[in-house]
């Protein structure tokens, strides 16, 4: 699991407190919905990166 590691939030507002403190340091965060820990946690918004620095990413990380 990749989240494992990450911070466990209550609620998605106490979350979305998080993100914005990284926002604030140009590190692109957004709150999701983990099912796993039922809690709230916060990662890169996958959204707007760059597709071929996705691709580099994932070849990087490898398949899990």
């Amino acid at each position: 699991m990749r989240c494992s590691n990450k911070l466990n939030f209550q609620s998605r507002r106490e979350a979305e407190k998080h993100a914005d403190f990284w926002f604030d340091r140009n590190e692109k965060m957004k709150p999701y919905l983990c099912n796993a820990h039922r809690s709230w946690h916060i990662g890169h918004d996958r959204a707007s990166e760059n597709p071929v620095t996705r691709i580099h990413r994932i070849l990087e990380e490898g398949y899990e």
